[in-house]
């Protein structure tokens, strides 16, 4: 039995670690809605009513050491989601002119600590080829977490809400995890 109790001990930990060095979400998604009140504020005429809905999937960070400001990105690699309810998606096949990536997001950054951004702009395709884009950067006039969204000739001021989602492998692992540390629990109490 003590071999045994072991073994467990030890196969949890292995997992605790494994779930440990893989706990990284590389995925987001992504709200807002128009804000009328900065619009006004900007002086700005032709604010739309938008809305949007989107699911990041992205790279790994890249630090850009080019930057006055070091900044770390994300490469955004797909995304897909909505606009005003309509599909919108990003992917190498869709944005022939950006062979690898639909834009960039900033993870992380000196003196700031909100959520991820966009840097410069995330070009998108929507419903029967219209195109829309986000912009925003923590360097520009827009303030944080404000970004700018255009479709086709409609265009806005917005929110930015974002939250990270894990991993499908983290959550198997912590499944797994709880698990092992219920039959550990239940080992136990065989062994007292």
């Amino acid at each position: 039995m003590g071999t045994r109790f072991w073994a467990t001990g030890v196969a949890i930990g292995l997992l605790l670690g494994l779930m440990a060095g893989s706990a990284r979400a590389d995925t987001w998604r992504a709200t807002g809605q128009t804000d009328l009140g900065y619009c006004a504020t900007a002086g700005v005429a032709w604010c739309s009513d938008i809305s949007y809905s989107l699911d990041f999937t992205t790279g790994p960070p890249v630090l850009d050491t080019t930057q006055s400001i070091q900044n770390v990105f994300l490469f955004i690699t797909a995304v897909s989601g909505q606009i005003n309810g309509a599909a919108v998606s990003c992917t190498s096949a869709t944005l022939p002119t950006l062979p690898s990536l639909c834009g960039d997001m900033i993870a992380s950054r000196v003196n700031y600590s909100g959520p991820p951004v966009p840097d410069d702009s995330i070009g998108l395709i929507g419903n029967g080829g219209v195109l829309a884009s986000l912009f925003s950067h923590p360097d520009a006039t827009l303030p944080v977490p404000i970004v700018r969204v255009s479709i086709g000739n409609s265009r806005a001021f917005t929110d930015w809400s974002i939250v990270s989602t894990p991993e499908p492998s983290t959550l198997v692992l912590l499944g797994i995890t709880f698990l092992g540390l219920m039959g550990l629990s239940l080992l136990k109490d065989r062994l007292i």
